[in-house]
């Protein structure tokens, strides 16, 4: 029994020592010590252990070791949040776009009020050009959270690139189409809502507070 103690101890300590060094951003130092508290058999320690491992490796753009750690974690959590968005990233990060949208999905059913999964969810959709999801993603993360500061700015470079696209169809410079005639007027007054859109909410990510 004492020895017991005495390894839960030492996996604890080692546990810690990872810790300082990822506060360091010294990733590589951490996972030599998450590699000797992995070993514990504390379940709760271990789901620590695996979240970090996890991270660090997300850090040093080892995604598929990311993913694995991540999963190991959902094992012993299956509510674990924050790993699933971590996992998300991870296969957004190994272009897995659609693995990375159930990962986000994922925490929306167990949180739907978390605002981060709905960024998350954005930033899928729009790297896979499905700008009326993302916008829509982006608008909702800005409804749980208002002062969202990276939802607002990513919400409106969407219109703005929306505007480049719109722009493109008909022919007209993004520099000049407030003075040129655009050709279909329907296009116009799009063109002027999404441009409108796109400075409220990038006019909303300059004022509101940085979180860090």
């Amino acid at each position: 029994m004492g020895r017991r103690v005495k390894k839960d101890s030492e996996y604890d300590q080692a546990y810690q020592k990872a810790l300082y060094f990822i506060d360091k951003k010294d990733y590589e130092e951490a996972l030599l010590y998450l590699e000797i508290a992995i070993k514990t058999d504390i379940l709760s320690l271990k789901g620590h252990v695996y979240f970090q491992i996890g991270w660090c490796n997300g850090e040093l753009g080892n995604h598929i070791k990311a993913i694995e750690a991540y999963k190991q974690v959902i094992r012993i959590d299956p509510d674990h949040a924050i790993a699933y968005i971590n996992l998300g990233s991870a296969y957004n990060g190994l272009g897995l776009y659609k693995d990375a949208i159930e990962a986000c999905k994922q925490v929306i059913n167990i949180d739907p009020n978390f605002a981060v999964a709905y960024f998350s969810l954005g930033v899928v959709y729009k790297q896979l050009g499905f700008d009326k999801d993302a916008i829509e993603a982006y608008k909702q993360a800005i409804r749980i959270d208002l002062d969202y500061v990276q939802a607002h700015f990513l919400l409106g470079l969407t219109y703005l690139i929306k505007i480049e696209k719109i722009l493109t169809d008909c022919g007209t410079e993004y520099t000049t189409w407030h003075e040129e005639a655009i050709p279909n007027h329907e296009s116009s007054e799009d063109l002027q809502q999404t441009w409108d859109k796109a400075h409220h909410y990038q006019g909303k990510a300059s004022l509101s507070p940085m979180v860090t």
